[in-house]
């Protein structure tokens, strides 16, 4: 098979990517390929062979993000940038941007920052929008389970408003915004997002923003002490495909909520949300066996990945820069390795800020 023109399919992305039209822009004809390797689809080795060795190190590497193995595709993200100077920028942007998610979701929150700045900087350097909002809902997303309700709330409505009006996203980013509401305790509107993500997401047939919605619902009614089980309110909408990682949060909720009253049905709810785990998600899945009272299959060194500096974000600047000061540290969920000392519905309250639920 012939080798792709890098450089022509670079430009063809930057083109759709800007909303640019031309009769003279022209697409090559290997331009599924291309396509499936943006929206990070499976390629075979003879498609992977025709891209760059970058180009290939940072498709498998969110192939591994996608299938839980964070050491590995730590890994490939790096080797992506071993070229950073003679890359594509997009590239950078798309390694740099893995990193912070991996970081972020294996508890080394302040390199999680510095990598999610440095994608931020490339993202608004080469004006390309929605890797702007991508990186805006990562950093969201990090500083809501660090603790920083106020940043995550700033960096996840910039995130919506990047996106265009009617995007298939919207339900994802209001799930996002109610899980900081939530947090913050602006518990009304909170649920109007949802109620909102609900509805759209199921007018749009996304299954998986549904269960998210849902779970995130059944949380909110635990925190204002609503006696509502979501899968009865709502039993018109519930979707035919379970999502695993929704529906364990979502009884893990509901678990809470009865734990006093209904000790037996409690403990049979956390079991059934600790049978969900999966390969696809380890650190939530070490959670819900916690929440059960089991041993978690986590392996520690998942917790303790390499730390690589971030390269130096020069010229970046914003308006508010205080997020950039603001105190993070590395290694925060190196407890959940440990035995659980007491099972309550205020420890499991307390466990899940750590998770962007």
């Amino acid at each position: 098979m012939d080798q792709i023109d890098f450089d022509r399919f670079c430009q063809q992305e930057h083109w759709q990517h800007q909303g640019e039209a031309s009769a003279a822009k022209t697409q090559h004809s290997n331009f599924e390929c291309w396509q499936r390797w943006l929206t990070r689809q499976p390629l075979t080795i003879a498609e992977l062979n025709q891209l760059p060795s970058t180009a290939k190190a940072v498709h498998q590497a969110w192939q591994d993000y996608h299938q839980g193995l964070y050491q590995t595709s730590l890994t490939h993200f790096k080797q992506a940038l071993t070229e950073m100077e003679k890359n594509w920028p997009a590239i950078n942007l798309d390694a740099a941007l893995g990193i912070c998610r991996i970081y972020t979701r294996t508890g080394q929150w302040q390199l999680a920052r510095d990598w999610g700045t440095y994608a931020l900087k490339l993202a608004r350097k080469h004006n390309r929008l929605f890797d702007t909002s991508r990186t805006f809902n990562a950093l969201g997303d990090l500083f809501c389970r660090a603790g920083y309700t106020q940043f995550a709330h700033l960096f996840l409505m910039s995130s919506t408003n990047v996106l265009l009006q009617g995007s298939v996203h919207k339900a994802r980013h209001y799930n996002s915004l109610a899980t900081v509401l939530m947090r913050q305790k602006a518990y009304l509107r909170a649920e109007a997002l949802l109620m909102n993500s609900l509805y759209l997401a199921h007018d749009n047939q996304d299954s998986d923003s549904v269960w998210h919605a849902l779970a995130r619902l059944q949380w909110l009614y635990v925190e204002t002490n609503t006696q509502i089980m979501v899968h009865e309110r709502f039993n018109n909408l519930i979707p035919a495909k379970h999502n695993a990682i929704a529906n364990a949060y979502m009884e893990i909720a509901q678990a809470v909520m009865i734990m006093h009253e209904q000790p037996k049905l409690a403990e049979h709810l956390l079991n059934q949300a600790a049978n969900r785990t999966s390969t696809l998600y380890p650190i939530e899945s070490a959670w819900f066996a916690r929440c059960a009272g089991n041993q978690t299959a986590l392996n520690a060194e998942m917790l303790n990945l390499p730390l690589y500096p971030a390269p130096a974000a020069e010229g970046f600047s914003c308006f508010d820069s205080s997020w950039q000061q603001v105190e993070l540290a590395n290694n925060q969920l190196n407890w959940l390795v440990t035995p659980q000392s007491a099972l309550s519905a205020q420890h499991l309250l307390t466990e899940r800020q750590a998770f962007f639920i």
